[in-house]
């Protein structure tokens, strides 16, 4: 069995995990910093001068090009045949591999723009202003960090200006029908982006297949979306680069300023969702409560005006782990840090009069719980900051003033019913004239 090779003293190449028409992409292990990469290998020998030039243009671009939707160059080098290579952050899933998983996560177009659109528009609106182009953007160089964090891949074919060579052809690589249909003579660049990126999206909203250009005209005309949404896509993939926005720059002002009327007409839309796991546990103990999906159950239920707390175990709070209170039932939530997953633990039943008595007491949490992958804007610490301030902010220690008060609250709430059912029962009071005692007998004259 071959040892694995290791470039620069520092990177162990391991499996191949992806290929394309000028590069290899390995798994890889930084020794030094004990952690997972990327290794793209250029196949130098066997594409001779456009991977030559590739490698040149995509170090250059990657340089310049720090941005949270822009997946990172770590280093770059040359094995000990000559052969170039890049090092990268490591993201295995890409927005093919997305969508094929988990289909309904792109059904909604809101959940899409916020997810998708957003972020990749603020990353190729970033290069653009540093004077660099694409090129090949498509649903297999959107990358995800985490659910809820997407990173734009692969500049290996960016256009620097400036220093474009048009001896390179690079048609060959092109992704139909992402990339648009007119010849890639180096002008217009910035305008061949847009039409990606409006492909893109289509893309992500069609509910069927979009393989070719026929394809994605057809489902620019059947998915539903906004008319103003719709304009702004047909003109992303106009036929002519001069009647598409002119670059990433101007299409984010047109989509900033669509997305802004939209929240302002619908304000549920701002809520800032955190994805949720649901354990077999809580699966289970709502089995017994509904007959609906329970993802669907719990979404619909723990975001109806939901409420939080600390859970506290033998009088003292439990690090990580929250009570929400939901229109119909409480439920207990962990943060697991080992796996950075939100976790429904278990859910149960209240009587809606203690129920309501709770909310009373409690803040909302100030982020709303779903299980779609894309519909999730906060990551896990940003969730976890939201719900600890949002206690925190309430004024005091919701939980031990809920457990100091309820015992009391319940008490009087018997003494209470306790007295009216005396009143209920109670009979008139009987007048006697005399009182005698003969041990434990005693003898009564009445009227």
């Amino acid at each position: 069995m071959s040892q694995p090779e290791l470039l620069k003293n520092k990177y162990l190449v391991l499996e191949k995990i992806g290929a394309g028409g000028m590069s290899t992409v390995y798994r890889g292990f930084d020794v030094l910093e004990r952690k997972d990469v990327a290794i793209k290998r250029f196949h130098v020998v066997r594409e001779g001068a456009i991977a030559r030039g590739s490698y040149r243009v995509e170090i250059d671009s990657l340089k310049g090009l720090k941005h949270k939707h822009i997946v990172e160059l770590l280093d770059d080098g040359e094995d000990a045949e000559g052969n170039p290579f890049l090092v990268l952050e490591l993201l295995e899933k890409d927005l093919r591999l997305a969508k094929r998983d988990d289909p309904g996560s792109f059904s909604s177009w809101t959940t899409v723009f916020e997810s998708i659109v957003l972020p990749i528009l603020d990353a190729i609106e970033f290069g653009h202003l540093q004077g660099i182009t694409h090129r090949d953007i498509s649903p297999g160089n959107i990358l995800l960090k985490s659910p809820s964090i997407l990173k734009l891949a692969d500049f290996g074919i960016a256009r620097i200006k400036g220093r474009f060579n048009a001896g390179i052809t690079l048609r060959e690589y092109r992704t139909e029908p992402f990339a648009p249909p007119e010849h890639d003579d180096g002008s217009n660049s910035d305008a061949r982006d847009v039409f990606s990126f409006g492909a893109v999206v289509i893309w992500a909203l069609a509910p069927t297949e979009v393989l070719n250009y026929a394809d994605l005209y057809a489902a620019t005309n059947a998915i539903n979306v906004p008319s103003e949404l719709k304009e702004i896509l047909l003109k992303c993939l106009a036929r002519s680069p001069q009647e598409r926005f002119e670059n990433g720059v101007s299409l984010k002002l047109v989509c900033d300023a669509f997305w802004r009327e939209f929240q302002s007409n619908n304000f549920a839309s701002q809520l800032s969702f955190v994805r949720i796991a649901a354990t077999r546990k809580a699966q289970l103990s709502l089995s017994e409560l509904t007959d609906m999906d329970h993802r669907e159950f719990i979404e619909q239920d723990i975001n109806n005006s939901p409420t939080i707390s600390k859970f506290v175990k033998e009088g003292k709070p439990v690090p990580n782990h929250y009570v929400v209170l939901g229109g119909r039932l409480s439920y207990h939530i962990m943060f697991a840090e080992d796996s950075r997953e939100i976790l429904v633990m278990h859910a149960s039943e209240s009587d809606p009069g203690s129920l309501l008595r709770k909310k009373d007491n409690q803040p909302d949490p100030r982020v709303r719980f779903t299980f779609n992958m894309l519909r999730a804007r906060l990551g896990y610490d940003e969730a976890f900051d939201a719900i600890e301030a949002a206690i925190a902010e309430y004024g005091w220690d919701t939980d031990s003033h809920e457990n100091e008060s309820a015992p009391f609250v319940d008490l009087c709430t018997r003494i209470l019913d306790a007295k009216q059912d005396l009143e209920q029962v109670r009979q008139p009071p009987v007048n006697y004239t005399d009182l005698e005692l003969d041990g434990r007998i005693v003898t009564v004259c009445v009227d």
